[in-house]
């Protein structure tokens, strides 16, 4: 080993071995070593060595992880700052497209304000077919207070993306807005088949998200409510999905008070779902949901008719949820039907009433429809 001047006693000496950097520390010395230390002492710094060679190789590996994790660190915060300056660069959302009807409404209004209502669900479709032909955003149809007679149609404006809601203004509850199928107040009977019918546009090959709403309506004398349509039965992937109804009420359907042709035809659902898909009917009420005796042998001798039902699921309509539900008075058929292919519907916490000669629940059916 080489000397050692005073000037480094008591100091450290970091020499190199190979790859590894160690430390050597001189405590004391007195004078200048003339000639190599004893072998004790040479063992001695060996281990302080070899110590030192361990601790400098922790040492490495701690400096090489936190170079891992600094330039980790960069790449996220460079990665923030370009998602931030693109998020920036999107424009928000549009605002929805807000249209009103009231029963004294005149459709030559704009219907976009409360004060210029429309009357019309026609109107209402056309203003947001159009809408949507150069912006993809929400759709709310607003109804003011009071009974609309006569209202139906087959709704094909819709997004991927955004609801199109029909409700009462803010403010109205349950009870306020009425949808009656009578075309003028004082006929004795509905004549109009249902309220809606949800169908993509013509031309329409493949199925997709619909996404209306419709809540807190009372639907009344029609001879059906509600359907949900997807473009063919028989193909799955044509299915329309995505839909809700909710805190709904629906009395007097059916051909007993909506009686339409001679004898009167059967109507067979209040909500009909067919080829839709994870759909919602939550806390919605059916009253008086009946078919007259019409001229169908299996339905002599009876008070009622038969084959119609408040829910009626039927090719491939799965993963839908009903839950919550009343139904009351209900003679003419199963309050719920599943057909077709139509699996893992949830059907949970609903409540049925006076339905006698009825069930409550029916999976398949004896012939093709």
């Amino acid at each position: 080993m080489s000397s050692v001047s005073k000037e480094l006693l008591g100091s450290t000496l970091f020499t190199r071995s190979g790859s590894a950097t160690f430390r050597v520390s001189f405590a004391s010395a007195r004078g200048v070593p003339s000639a190599d230390p004893p072998s004790s002492e040479i063992n001695s710094v060996r281990g302080v060595a070899a110590y030192n060679v361990s601790w400098a190789k922790r040492l490495a590996r701690w400096l090489f992880f936190w170079g891992g994790y600094m330039r980790l660190r960069f790449l996220l915060t460079l990665l923030t700052i370009v998602t931030l300056s693109s998020a920036m660069s999107i424009a928000a959302p549009a605002a929805p497209l807000v249209i009103y009807l009231a029963p004294t409404g005149i459709d030559t209004n704009s219907g976009l304000s409360a004060t210029s209502p429309i009357k019309s669900l026609d109107k209402a479709l056309d203003l947001a077919t159009s809408h949507r032909q150069s912006t993809d955003s929400p759709v709310h149809v607003f109804f003011a207070k009071g009974t609309y007679y006569g209202l139906t149609k087959t709704w094909r404006s819709f997004s991927k993306t955004y609801s199109t809601l029909f409700a009462p203004m803010a403010g109205l509850k349950t009870g306020d807005v009425i949808l009656d199928g009578k075309r003028l107040p004082t006929d004795a009977q509905g004549s109009t088949g249902g309220l809606f019918s949800f169908r993509l546009p013509a031309g329409t090959t493949a199925g997709q998200r619909t996404n209306i709403l419709i809540r807190d309506l009372v639907i009344r004398n029609y001879r059906g409510g509600i359907a949900f349509n997807g473009v063919s039965k028989d193909d799955s992937s044509s299915a329309i999905s995505r839909n809700i109804v909710r805190e709904c009420v629906f009395e007097r359907i059916g051909n007993m008070y909506a009686p339409i042709g001679s004898p009167p035809s059967k109507a067979t659902s209040v909500i009909a779902v067919v080829n839709s898909r994870d759909n919602v009917f939550m806390g919605n009420r059916f009253t008086d949901i009946n078919n007259t005796n019409y001229a169908d042998p299996e339905n002599i001798g009876k008070p009622y008719g038969s084959a119609l039902h408040a829910f009626y699921l039927a090719h491939h309509s799965s993963n839908n949820r009903i839950e919550g539900n009343r139904f009351e008075r209900h003679q003419s058929g199963a309050a719920i039907k599943v057909r077709d292919n139509s699996n893992d519907n949830v059907i949970i916490r609903n409540q049925f009433t006076e339905m006698y000669p009825s069930r409550a629940i029916q999976r398949g059916c004896p012939k093709s429809r």
